[in-house]
């Protein structure tokens, strides 16, 4: 009965590898969006107002353009979402979760060099445009007290979401549950050029390094914050909402294989309003009255699923990485992104069976529990062993921006790079 959605992801995916090969070969490319806070100038979030305040001023002081313009019934007309084009592509800056969370997207890029550049830049941009407008860009991944609930309906339709979710599964209806998003920013690198669509063993190898990587964040970040009093913060809310989904945050699969992961998403629960006959099943779960107008239509379809796994494929052909708290310099955005692209092209080319994502789940919770497992600290120092090996691959000098990390190991020890 599925068989339309299974054929549309084989295609948007095919299609998507063509793309890839054609226009950057073997090469494996890398983006990124990054999502920021930004504060008035008494310390508290921004309002409407002076989130479109910010934009105007990058219209009228920058090459950034509006790209679309939206009309509400409280604020009328206003600017959602900003763009630019660029010799590498298209950047993109709009509300994350208005008015006072923001994401820029980035254009791809071939090496980490380039990135650095843009990032850079970026942060230099938004930098200035606060100071000028007596803002300031908040270091924390964590939004501190109550998080505003948008009045834009977009984002009253997810609260009003989660809420139908909590209220069928017996959880609190608090707003730290339903409005969980508004008060987390996150870091989240897109790499391209893998051809995890058909491997069947790519991402399941990727999910074994994830718990070494939140250890590995959690330190760049920062924070006061114990490693348990950080990972509440940025999990709890999520982890209530969407604890029924067998694809949120480490998929409730054994083995990630694309014949897995397409069975999940059967099972995964379906976004909607309360208008809407779907809202609370799956796919698996609804009418057949509904599957045959899902039919007509594979790509709203699959949309409407609620894929929520922290390391999520895209039919346009990347993998996404959603762990990463957001990291508010361009020197730690990189080093992540280097920690990314580097272990991706350690994987491609040293093909590593990794059997089960029970393990990995369960280290994972060990961590959201703050008794981390102990070998998660030894997973660490692989992962970045193996992290800069794949950058020595691509003998482009892109090891630098993990070097430090590279240099703290008790045993460094590599392969020669072929």
């Amino acid at each position: 009965m599925f068989q339309f959605l299974r054929d549309y992801i084989h295609r948007e995916v095919t299609k998507a590898e063509e793309t890839q090969r054609r226009k950057f070969g073997d090469v494996l490319t890398i983006g990124l969006e990054q999502e920021f806070f930004l504060l008035n100038e008494k310390k508290e979030p921004l309002t409407h107002s002076e989130g479109q305040s910010f934009f105007h001023f990058l219209i009228s002081n920058t090459n950034w353009r509006t790209y679309e313009k939206e009309t509400s019934e409280i604020f009328g007309e206003y600017i959602s979402r900003l763009s630019r084009e660029t010799e590498n592509g298209y950047f993109a800056l709009k509300y994350d979760h208005h008015p006072h969370l923001f994401e820029v997207a980035f254009p791809v890029y071939k090496n980490l060099h380039d990135l650095n550049d843009a990032v850079k830049s970026f942060f230099s941009e938004i930098e200035k445009a606060s100071h000028a407008l007596n803002f300031s860009l908040s270091k924390s991944p964590f939004l501190e007290g109550k998080a505003p609930e948008s009045e834009l309906e977009e984002f009253k339709g997810l609260r009003e979401y989660r809420k139908h979710i909590l209220s069928n599964s017996g959880s609190a209806i608090a707003p730290e549950n339903y409005n969980y998003a508004a008060s987390i920013a996150a870091t989240q690198v897109h790499i391209g050029g893998l051809s995890w669509h058909s491997d069947s063993n790519l991402i399941n190898s990727l999910y074994h390094y994830e718990p070494a990587f939140t250890l590995v964040t959690h330190h760049l970040s920062g924070s006061p914050l114990s490693l348990q009093s950080f990972l509440k913060k940025r999990w709890s809310g999520f982890l209530t909402v969407f604890k029924d989904n067998p694809l949120a945050g480490i998929p409730k699969i054994s083995h990630w294989s694309p014949e897995t992961w397409q069975e999940a998403l059967l099972n995964a629960p379906l976004a909607g309003t309360k208008e809407d006959p779907w809202l609370g099943k799956t796919l698996a779960t609804v009418d057949a009255t509904i599957i045959t107008g899902f039919e007509a239509s594979p790509k709203t379809t699959f949309k409407l699923i609620r894929d929520l796994e922290i390391i999520r494929p895209k039919l346009f052909g990347t993998l996404e990485f959603r762990a990463d708290p957001a990291l508010q310099s361009a020197e730690l955005v990189l080093t992540v992104a280097a920690l990314r692209l580097g272990l991706c092209e350690y994987l491609k080319r040293r093909n590593e069976l990794h059997t089960s994502l029970d393990s990995v789940r369960e280290r994972w919770n060990s961590l959201l529990q703050g008794a981390p497992s102990p070998e998660i600290k030894s997973l660490k120092d692989d992962l970045i062993r193996k992290a800069y090996q794949g950058l020595l691959f691509r003998k482009r000098g892109e090891e630098f921006y993990i070097e430090s990390l590279y240099a703290a190991l008790d045993s460094p020890g590599i392969e020669v790079a072929s």
